[in-house]
């Protein structure tokens, strides 16, 4: 019986390693630091970067583009 655990185990880890899953360095251009706060099921993040004067923004990064989504 301890075999059989073991083999769906290891099934079930080999599965979730081949899983879809794309890993992206996300830097905003020019920003001191950067911080994703949140992924959806569509790829989009959102987060924020701060600048060299210490300044927050808000951004939002989808298909290779990123947007400032500052409050106006």
């Amino acid at each position: 019986m301890r075999k059989a655990s073991v083999i769906v185990v290891l099934s079930l880890i080999t599965s979730v390693a081949r899983g879809d899953y794309e890993f992206k360095t996300v830097d905003y251009p020019g920003a001191a630091g950067t911080h994703v706060n949140d992924i959806n099921d569509n790829g989009v993040a959102v987060g924020y970067y701060w600048t060299f004067a210490n300044q927050y923004h808000a951004f939002k990064y989808e298909n290779g583009t990123y947007t400032n989504i500052d409050p106006v």
